[in-house]
């Protein structure tokens, strides 16, 4: 009877192994690859990407063993990433190994300060509800060690003058209007040397996406010079192998002047942007595109007035630019055809001061005669030019007889009067003498009858 229970038992277990394995066999497993970027020394918090109502399992790291804890050089082990039984439950460290499904904290993991220990790949494994699937994600984490470097160079090495400059400080990025100039983003990242690096450039403007067919450039630094860029790097390479590289991308670019006041942007970020996860270091400048000094649409170019019109003439320089141009007036030639001590009088001489008006007034009592004026704009910054030589021409002509207010010539009055009445009866005669011819033409057969009688 024994024996028998004990058969019924072991057919039992075995039915059940069968389930298992069967149930086992029916789970399905789904590993998915995200890319995030983390800064140096500072805090990070991995995203949490488990599908509702599921059950969270690990938290692993994958790191590579140092080559002094073992004589396989390319071994990988996979260590917990904190211990449970090692750490109190409240701590910033919020995972747990393993985790149990009513610790919700395993859904996200916090880094309080990421090191160079902490790069590598961690592995997310959480299942359904049901157990039906299993799901694992592996975060390929890159850090980042300072903020971006931008800096704008000269494409045309021709040039002699400096076509663009970017001030870190205000964000700003100064280019001369229809140059070519390249823009370039750079940043040093750390990695474990086990996996690649998951990060990339990306420039942005408002119209959208720039230079997208130019890759990210990757450059990994001498060991002694990385030793000098990272803090404790030393007592890091004990534990574990890390990297350091340069990466860079440009982009050349040709603004005109209606990008004045745009922005453009450039980001570093994951490889695998449509997950948007991890964090992102970004530059987003302010473009200042100068130009000038341009001829722009004027008139006035030529004018004509009477000495002591009691209007003063006042010409307008026709340029523009950005920066603002600074203006400048001179007396280029003068003729006279009379004189008259009371009237001012101009000669020719150098360029005035620089002014931000781009006006320029002259008296209405000049001596009688024909002038020229020029003007000339300056745009400083890193156009630095002057404009051509505009020049105006003005012909004073004499003044206009004057009217005494004291009093008035009352003969002239009168004999005006009478002028103007005369001829005013000279005109009725005629126009009567003829509206009469005019009808006798018109009826020459009564007068004709009328002579008869």
């Amino acid at each position: 009877m024994l024996v028998k229970l004990i058969v019924i038992l072991l057919l039992i277990d075995f039915q059940s192994c069968q389930r298992s394995l069967l149930d086992l066999r029916l789970t399905s497993q789904l590993d998915r690859s995200l890319n995030v970027i983390a800064k140096l020394n500072t805090s990070y918090l991995f995203p949490s990407v488990a599908e509702p109502n599921s059950i969270v399992s690990l938290w692993l790291l994958d790191r590579q063993t140092p080559t002094s804890f073992t004589q396989n050089k390319t071994n990988s082990n996979r260590y917990p990433l904190y211990d449970s039984r090692l750490l109190p439950r409240n701590t910033s460290i919020s995972s747990r190994y393993p985790c149990l499904p009513s610790e919700q904290s395993c859904y996200q993991i916090n880094i309080g300060s990421v090191s160079l220990e902490d790069l590598g790949v961690y592995s997310f494994r959480y299942d359904s509800s049901d157990y039906a699937s299993t799901t694992t994600v592996k975060f390929n984490m890159t850090a980042y060690v300072d903020t971006i470097k931008f800096a704008c160079t000269n494409n045309a090495s021709s040039s002699s003058n400096a076509s663009c400059g970017y001030n870190s400080d205000t964000q700003t990025l100064s280019v001369v209007a229809n140059t070519n100039v390249q823009l370039t983003c750079s940043i040093l990242v750390a990695q474990n040397d086990l996996y690649p690096i998951g990060a990339q450039f990306m420039f942005r403007s408002e119209a959208g996406d720039e230079c997208l067919d130019v890759q990210t450039v990757t450059n990994v630094l001498d060991t002694s010079l990385a030793q000098s860029l990272i803090a404790n790097w030393s007592s890091s390479m004990q534990r574990f192998n890390a990297i350091v590289a340069s990466m860079s991308k440009s982009c050349a670019k040709r603004f005109v002047k209606g990008d004045v006041s745009k922005s453009f942007s450039c980001l570093f970020n994951p490889v695998d942007t449509s997950q948007q996860v991890g964090s992102f270091e970004s530059v987003n400048v302010k473009l200042d595109v100068q130009y000038g000094p341009e001829l722009i649409n004027g008139n006035g170019f030529n004018r004509t007035a009477a000495v002591n019109d009691q209007k003063n003439i006042t010409f307008s320089c026709p340029f523009s630019g950005n920066p603002a141009p600074s203006f400048f007036w001179r007396v280029a030639t003068v003729w006279f055809n009379n004189s008259d001590a009371k009237l001012v009088t101009l000669t020719p001489g150098g360029w005035s001061a620089a002014s931000s008006s781009a006006q320029f007034t002259v008296q209405s009592n000049l001596q009688v005669g024909y002038y020229s004026f020029e003007c000339r704009a300056f745009v400083a910054g890193l156009v630095n030019s002057y404009s051509p030589n505009v020049t105006f021409y003005l012909e004073m002509m004499a003044p206009l007889p004057l009217v005494s207010n004291s009093g008035v010539n009352l003969g002239a009055l009168i004999g005006g009067i009478v002028g103007g009445v005369f001829l005013i009866i000279i005109l009725v005669i005629l126009i009567v003498v003829m509206l009469k011819i005019h009808r006798n033409r018109q009826n020459p057969k009564d007068e004709i009858e009328k002579a008869k009688e």
